[in-house]
């Protein structure tokens, strides 16, 4: 039987059997809706996903959009450390560890990781930083925890932990000259 020139009901062998004539047509009728209602609500849920994925990526400006199609392994060093902190905010943390995420980067990269991390950070979610560019870490923290060999040695307010004895012989030695600054652990 066609209906409208489509097929509703299948005059050889019916869908369900054991039901009549007008219990298959109300069915047959009925099915086409809950189907087209349910492409429509993942054709919606897709659309909020690239939204969503849009507004990820927006966070690193015109480095990773543009890019977006390409496989990660062809980026830049920068633009794969800018994809690893992407896929993690995809999930939607409230707390995100970032392991050195400027490593590697020249000072223009560092500037931009470094207003993405801001911008995290205003979004509230807490962010725990492991990093050697120690002004990167008393720009972003609110509070620090410094390390030597495993073992922390002072803790509290950037600029108290920057001044502390320790911290001082720890990461500059009596003289900073030619001395490499040290990881820092800190929660922005």
């Amino acid at each position: 039987v066609l209906i409208g020139a489509h097929t509703r009901l299948r005059a050889v062998r019916p869908l369900w059997p054991l039901l009549g004539a007008p219990a298959e047509l109300v069915l047959a009728l009925i099915r086409p809706r809950a189907v087209r209602a349910e492409e429509q609500a993942l054709r919606a849920e897709e659309r909020a996903l690239e939204a969503e994925v849009d507004t990820i990526l927006a966070l690193f400006g015109e480095r990773l959009s543009p890019r977006a199609d390409q496989p990660a392994y062809s980026l830049s060093y920068a633009n794969r450390r800018r994809t690893e902190i992407a896929r993690a905010l995809a999930l939607r943390p409230t707390l995100l560890l970032l392991d050195e995420p400027t490593a590697g980067m020249n000072p223009t990269e560092t500037a931009e990781m470094l207003e993405v991390i801001r911008s995290l950070k205003g979004r509230g979610i807490t962010i725990l930083l492991i990093e050697h560019k120690l002004s990167l870490v008393m720009e972003l923290s609110d509070r620090v925890v410094a390390m030597d060999n495993g073992v922390v040695i002072a803790q509290g307010l950037p600029n108290e932990v920057r001044q502390h004895p320790a911290v001082v012989e720890a990461y500059l030695g009596s003289s900073s000259v030619g001395v490499a600054e040290q990881p820092v652990e800190a929660t922005v």
